[in-house]
């Protein structure tokens, strides 16, 4: 029995059709602006479609794509997981770092390198510390919100491309514990400006010696240098010397005192906090 030649060359090239297709994969590609804007990257998957606030794997890299199908940079918060992750210009997810105020974990969310106090009456010695020194760096010691006359205040913060915008977002959000008792928070940032409105549920107080270190004591010598023999005058001077019966007060018996440490706790301290929207 004759079987034809050409019969057979179709089937095998058929069979290697088909497994070449079942083992391959095929990508998207990576396309620069669009009709309304040529300095932004997204990404368009085989069937046209692409990615829009969502996060993406693209070969072995975590991209985010914001709602108009963009590539994000920069940080970036995510609602859903309550955590910041930093892109780099080129859309990379960064990961295992670690900052000056915090660091990324391995899967690329921020920790702080101390956790933000949840009540104003809560605060460690170490919180006290950190959280202090970040107030007074961002100029948050004193209020510096406008009252919008609706029960709601608005925090305004500038920052530059150095700057470490979870820490910064987190000491606000310390500010605001210490000030508020309960809020909700919604805020934006956009061209190095950060912009937080807030609507508490009521004041606690406007007093940071809640969470600023307190001033070290003055110190006080050893010796009492009254104690000690005067030097010896010459000229006119020591001829005659004014007599006094004035009893003179050590300075240093000021430091006795027992320094200010804030208001104290009373009847219920917890604070509720309703999470931010991005």
């Amino acid at each position: 029995m004759r079987i034809c030649s050409r019969k057979i060359l179709a089937s095998a090239l058929t069979l290697c059709l088909t497994i070449m297709s079942a083992g391959t994969v095929l990508a998207g590609d990576w396309v620069y602006g669009g009709p309304d804007d040529t300095s932004k990257w997204w990404y368009r998957e085989t069937d046209g479609t692409w990615p829009a606030e969502e996060w993406k794997e693209i070969d072995g890299t975590w991209y985010y794509f914001n709602a108009d199908g963009y590539m994000a940079t920069g940080w970036k918060y995510s609602p859903r997981s309550d955590a910041w992750y930093y892109l780099d210009a080129s859309g990379a997810m960064h990961a295992d770092e670690i900052y000056e105020t915090g660091y990324l974990n391995s899967d690329g969310a921020w920790f702080n390198a101390v956790g933000y106090p949840r009540s104003a009456y809560n605060i460690t010695d170490q919180q006290r510390a950190f959280w202090g020194e970040q107030l007074v760096k961002y100029g948050l010691t004193e209020d510096i919100s406008v009252n919008n006359g609706d029960g709601t205040y608005t925090w305004t913060l500038y920052y530059d491309d150095t700057t470490e915008i979870p820490n910064l977002y987190y000491t606000l959000l310390t500010k605001l514990v210490c000030t508020y008792n309960g809020l909700h928070a919604e805020w934006t940032m956009k061209d190095h400006t950060f912009t937080m409105t807030v609507k508490p549920r009521e004041f606690y107080a406007n007093d940071m010696s809640i969470i600023l270190p307190e001033p070290a004591e003055p110190e006080v010598p050893e010796t009492d240098p009254s104690a000690g023999t005067a030097p010896t005058e010459s000229g006119p001077a020591a001829e005659t010397a004014p007599s006094s019966d004035t009893t003179l007060t050590d300075p240093g018996l000021a430091a006795d005192a027992d320094p200010f440490t804030g208001p104290q706790a009373s009847g219920d301290d917890s604070v509720g906090f309703d999470a931010p929207s991005a």
